[in-house]
């Protein structure tokens, strides 16, 4: 049975259901968030999840009922391909570009309960995918870590980054998808072509660019076009970039980030 949303609204309650049956299996999974909003606040907030009909799970949603976040969507899905499915409840902290996050439920079997994970998505956020068609979901998302970091926001690039769930924990997997990461390297020098063309900020998505170089293996040509740029002028000093690291300061403090994130081994 497929995982299925359905969304129910009141005037002054709401319900976000779904439901599956673990493959193989004839046992519903199904899981429950009610509230009540006022002045667009979600309150009393609640998550209720039953499995085969019997109820494991009838907790608070703190991240709601404080005020902090809105609700994107509650999913039933079998993240880690063990035939039990998860409940993905995904949450939004509101602001101008942040953050996305994510409640992940899996039931223990051992203690016959459910167990959460939490992971903070970031500005970047996170689609359900199957990159390698063995029926087993990626997570793929972006490094927003990158934000801020060598220019504005506004300018800011986020190497593409891929995650399984597994065990009840968030997994980084980037390195096993080589393909992935070296495509969207091509768009992202791309797109700095295109800024270098306008004469615009290339810092940010060089760095982005550098980041997936490592993770495919072509760190030294990804230094020697970075250079090459700084030779250029691209990269400063100049009084317009301002506010950042320039020129060879911006070329050590790529470095030295890079090897903080585990980019560079």
């Amino acid at each position: 049975m497929k995982a299925a949303l359905v969304l129910l609204a009141a005037v002054t309650a709401s319900t976000a259901a779904a439901s599956r049956a673990p493959a193989g299996s004839t046992i519903q999974v199904h899981a429950t968030i009610s509230y009540s909003k006022r002045d667009g606040d979600y309150r009393r907030a609640s998550l209720r999840i039953t499995r085969g009909g019997v109820l494991l799970l009838s907790v608070r949603v703190q991240r709601l009922t404080a005020g902090h976040a809105r609700l994107v969507r509650l999913l039933v899905r079998d993240l880690d391909r063990d035939g039990e499915p998860e409940i993905v409840l995904d949450l939004y902290t509101n602001g101008a570009h942040c953050c996305t996050q994510s409640l992940v439920y899996r039931y223990v079997p051992e203690e016959n309960r459910y167990r959460h994970a939490f992971h903070d998505w970031g500005n970047a956020s996170y689609r359900i995918v199957d990159l390698d068609h063995d029926g087993r979901p990626e997570l793929r998302s972006a490094d927003d870590r990158l934000a801020y970091v060598f220019t504005a926001y506004a300018a800011s690039f986020f190497p593409v980054r891929i995650w399984h769930f597994a065990a009840g924990r968030f997994l980084d997997v980037t390195r096993r998808y080589p393909s992935v990461v070296a495509a969207d390297a091509a768009t992202l020098w791309n797109e700095y072509l295109r800024l270098r063309r306008d004469r615009a900020d290339v810092r940010g998505v060089l760095a982005a660019w550098l980041a997936d170089q490592y993770l495919i293996g072509r760190e030294e040509d990804g230094w020697r076009r970075l250079r090459a740029a700084y030779r250029r002028g691209e990269l400063g000093p100049t009084g317009e970039l301002a506010g950042w690291p320039q020129g060879q300061g911006y070329l050590r403090a790529l470095k030295a980030h890079l090897r903080r994130l585990g980019y560079a081994r």
